[in-house]
């Protein structure tokens, strides 16, 4: 037997949502590129596979069946009379809207472990279709909440305060802000102007270090917003936020965004940052300093996840 493994890809939608749409073999195959699988019948029970020598010889029809085994693991099984290709997607857990996916490949009649440096580009672009399609359809599901009626936002100051004169680094009327009109086309209305005072936000980020806040958002929390997005600023955050059919200014968020170098920690209360904290690599940063931190890995992709805490 030969195997070859591809490690591991975030996904965002919850476990069952994943279990449920890798079982649909025909979306699942329909995604492989290149032409390599072509279906015999639209349920894609009977599949013919062919592939040319620049990746590797195979040509050849086989039988499909799914199995789901156990709560976390999905078996493509391919038989052929003259060989047999087993396809594991193995699902964890990782968050209230994230998973884990883990896919390895096992054969017998062919040697995919000496064509893995060819086999894996293909595999890695036909599972990041998967993940796409899984993601979109997690959204689909995901229930929408309408945001309750509320006075408008207050109009934005025409200026902020210059910090006092002589007194270096200081930041009292602080540094992240939506632009103007970034969430004005929002119909509950653009976020407030973010403005940061060292003092509020020390005292913020200080509770997001503390294990009594983490218990709090898994007891209470609540996930209106899991997605992909490109940053360009932390503002960007605010914005995403502002354009929330759930969005309500006078509730607290929890704003979580990962990337592949670190993870930070967003609070915002009425509108306004509140905390900020930095995990990467071990180390963490809070405040202002964790803010600035962010900024300079952008911009970048990351996922965003938004927790409402009443």
């Amino acid at each position: 037997m030969s195997s070859f493994k591809i490690t591991e890809i975030g996904v965002i939608a919850p476990k069952n949502i994943v279990m449920e749409k890798l079982l649909d073999k025909a979306e699942i195959l329909s995604r492989l590129p290149g032409g390599i699988v072509k279906p015999r019948d639209p349920s894609y029970d009977t599949v013919e596979v062919r592939a040319g020598r620049a990746f590797f010889s195979l040509h050849d029809i086989f039988r499909v069946r799914v199995e789901k085994r156990g709560n976390d693991t999905i078996m493509y099984i391919m038989e052929s009379d003259r060989s047999t290709i087993r396809i594991r997607f193995l699902v964890e857990e990782a968050g209230v809207t994230v998973s884990k996916l883990y896919v390895g490949v096992e054969s017998e009649g062919i040697n995919v472990a000496r064509i893995a440096s060819r086999l894996s580009s293909i595999l890695i672009e036909w599972i990041d279709s998967v993940r796409i399609y899984i993601e979109e359809e997690a959204r689909k599901a995901r229930p929408r909440v309408a945001a309750p009626a509320r006075s408008p936002a207050p109009a934005r100051p025409a200026q902020t305060t210059a910090p006092p004169s002589g007194e270096r680094g200081a930041r009292p009327a602080a540094a992240v802000a939506s632009p103007a009109g970034a969430s004005g086309g929002s119909p509950q209305g653009s976020v407030p102007e973010v403005r940061v005072s060292p003092e509020e936000i020390a005292e913020g980020s200080r509770r997001l270090s503390d294990p009594l806040f983490e218990a709090e958002v898994l007891v209470k929390g609540k996930v209106v917003l899991a997605d992909r997005m490109l940053l360009t600023k932390v503002a960007d955050v605010i914005d995403r936020l502002g354009a929330l059919e759930e969005f309500d200014p006078s509730k607290t968020y929890l704003v979580k965004v990962t990337t592949g170098k670190a993870e930070a920690s967003i609070l915002i209360e009425k509108g306004r940052i509140r905390g900020a904290l930095l995990v990467e690599g071990g180390k963490k940063v809070e405040g202002l300093e964790a803010l600035a931190a962010i900024q300079r890995m952008l911009p970048g992709e990351a996922f965003i996840t938004v927790i409402s805490l009443g």
